[in-house]
């Protein structure tokens, strides 16, 4: 699996020493958290731009001192503080890619200045206010960093093919345009680490009694049942329905004791391509497991069935084995035929009931009741 251009700019900007990050926790808050005005007003990023060039605000030193612990806290936390759901996010992971509300504000080219400033203000209050004062960057440490750049990210940033010199304000804009390089590449086939699996035989009995056991202990609305649910869906079939249906639909789940202030809510965003992976991860196994079956034959009738892992387009090649039952007779009678999504449909059915005949005649059919 490729680097994602987001891993890259991390492992060159993050570490202990001389560089503009600690750790990938801190960057990834900087980037993504104090960035967007729904997280911080620009008020609050004028006060940290003032105590970083000198010309405090806050004349009293108890509020000075206290709006540099609070920005402390804000670089560790202010969307995330566990390194492992952030690696995830770093790293495209398909469980756990960047959440669409971390990364809103990027999508509007209009927010750029305003993105640059905040991320200018973090790289500075980091330099001067962060570890014990002997790790400042200086200017050599700025060229040699803009050579790992150049080395590492050779055409990630218009600005970085170009310039010849390097600062905290030249590189934010470097970062900015990183960052919006590697969020339009996420759907590329570099950065997809999954390969298609092989059809597989399942005893549904046991793999329900080890999904009792190892799932239903955390509840209903736990993270931890979420978490679980990752580990345990790549080798079992009823988890991997369940991990389907909250990517299909999305959900909100309560985050409980995970630490200083990291507790409220953790919400599974709807992606239709990793629900349409998971139910086939159950519907394509012998014997497979017919109500990810019944919700892969319905998500394309409905016209969601694009390409795995949130492609577009027609997908219904990606569906080997659809119990559909009466799912091609529904959509002729309705004449669905939506930018051709519905003859689409029709052939994923009349292969689900070809697969479905042959599997009755050797002895394996179930009865698959109608929609």
């Amino acid at each position: 699996m490729k680097k994602t251009y987001l891993r890259i700019l991390q492992s060159i900007l993050c570490g202990k020493g001389k560089k503009i990050f600690p750790n990938q926790v801190v960057f990834y808050n900087c980037i993504f958290g104090i960035t967007n005005p729904a997280v911080l007003s620009s008020e609050y990023i004028g006060k940290v731009l003032r105590k970083c060039h000198g010309a405090d605000a806050l004349p009293q030193e108890e509020q000075s001192e206290k709006l540099v612990r609070q920005f402390h806290y804000l670089l560790r936390s202010a969307l995330d503080s566990n390194s492992s759901n952030i690696g995830k996010h770093i790293n495209n992971d398909s469980h756990m890619p960047i959440p669409r509300r971390h990364k809103v504000h990027y999508s509007d080219g209009n927010n750029r200045s305003e993105i640059v400033s905040r991320l200018y203000a973090g790289i500075l209050f980091l330099n001067k206010f962060h570890g014990n004062g002997e790790d400042v960057m200086g200017e050599e440490d700025y060229t040699d960093l803009l050579g790992a750049l150049k080395a590492g990210l050779p055409t990630a940033s218009k600005i970085l093919e170009r310039t010849a010199v390097l600062d905290s304000e030249v590189l934010s804009n470097i970062i900015y345009e990183v960052v919006l390089y590697h969020l339009a590449r996420l759907d590329e086939p570099v950065y997809d680490g999954k390969e298609c699996h092989e059809k597989i035989s399942v005893d549904l009995d046991a793999q329900r009694r080890e999904y009792d056991k190892k799932i239903d202990c955390f509840g209903s609305l736990n993270v931890d049942r979420f978490y679980a649910l990752q580990r345990m869906a790549e080798t079992n079939v009823w988890a991997a329905k369940e991990l389907a249906d909250l990517y299909r639909h999305g959900f909100a789940f309560q985050e409980i004791d995970e630490g200083s202030g990291n507790d409220g809510i953790y919400r599974v965003e709807i992606n239709h391509g990793l629900a349409i992976y998971y139910y086939k991860k159950a519907a394509d196994c012998t014997p497979p497991l017919l109500s990810a079956c019944w919700a892969l034959g319905h998500m394309i009738w409905s016209g969601q069935g694009g390409s795995e892992r949130g492609g577009g387009g027609s997908g219904w090649k990606i569906f080997p084995v659809l119990y559909s039952g009466r799912l091609c007779a529904r959509i002729r009678q309705h004449g669905k035929d939506r930018a051709g999504q519905g003859s689409e449909a029709v052939k994923a059915a009349e292969g689900a009931e070809s697969c479905r005949g042959q599997s009755w005649q050797r002895g394996r059919g179930q009865n698959v009741q109608p929609l």
